[in-house]
């Protein structure tokens, strides 16, 4: 990993990193842990966050996605087409889980 210290998607401070695949299972073993306790929280993933991990980390139980630099402009660069699109499809997960 890179120079921060780790955490349970990728290393910290490393701008653009490919998300740890065990990641999505990390998630889901932390939103079985917080269902079994009954704790009211939410869980928030930061770290590469697009599109077609933002829906799989959501239906493993995240609830709060942060898009950094290698979200935003990633691509086209600087078009903001692609995190329009995000913004859709985390409102339209929202709605499913309200």
């Amino acid at each position: 990993m890179g120079g921060g210290p780790a955490c349970a998607g990728m290393a910290v401070w490393d701008a653009g990193q490919r998300i740890v695949p065990n990641a999505f299972e990390r998630v889901k073993i932390l939103r079985d842990n917080i269902n079994y306790r009954e704790l009211c929280t939410q869980i928030e993933v930061d770290g590469n966050i697009d599109v077609k991990n933002a829906a799989l980390l959501a239906n493993f139980g995240a609830r709060i996605f942060v898009l950094g630099t290698s979200s935003i402009f990633n691509g086209a660069a600087g078009d903001l087409g692609e995190t329009r699109q995000a913004s859709d499809a985390l409102v339209a997960l929202k709605r499913k889980t309200v």
